[in-house]
């Protein structure tokens, strides 16, 4: 079961139709740059779904463990990736805004150091996959 959007999908496709109608124009070492990105957004994909699926986190379960990781991954994907907090709530069935609460709640956690730990070693699990420009 596939929790990437239709959007995402298209998304992806227009990146990749693009890659393909500019190769020819790079250089081989721009094409391994973007081969790499590439890469590395289709891992944190395949990575973050085994993770949604994993804990069930696109269900509108309202336990406070499972609400927590969720904040706690989406806190995450709007800080480390290049996703739209229109993107990274619609991976969870969820508003926009959602993404917005969850970016202040987990914030607000971390200051008082009350990160619950199955978020926290979640986030080390997707630590790996951290911008290096960032």
């Amino acid at each position: 079961m596939s929790y990437i959007t239709k959007q995402e999908k298209d998304k992806a496709i227009r990146i990749v139709y693009a890659y393909y109608r500019q190769k020819r124009f790079l250089s081989n070492e721009m094409q391994k740059k973007m081969n790499d990105e590439l890469n590395r957004r289709r891992a944190i994909l395949l990575k973050l779904n085994a993770l949604i699926a994993e804990h069930n986190l696109h269900s509108k379960c309202r336990r406070r463990e499972m609400v927590e990781m969720r904040q706690a991954l989406m806190y995450w994907l709007d800080r480390h990736t290049k996703m739209t907090t229109t993107e990274v709530s619609g991976l969870f069935n969820k508003h926009h805004s959602t993404t917005i609460y969850s970016r202040k709640v987990v914030l607000d956690l971390i200051s008082c150091n009350q990160l619950p730990i199955a978020a926290v070693e979640m986030l080390a699990e997707m630590s790996e996959f951290e911008d290096k420009d960032n």
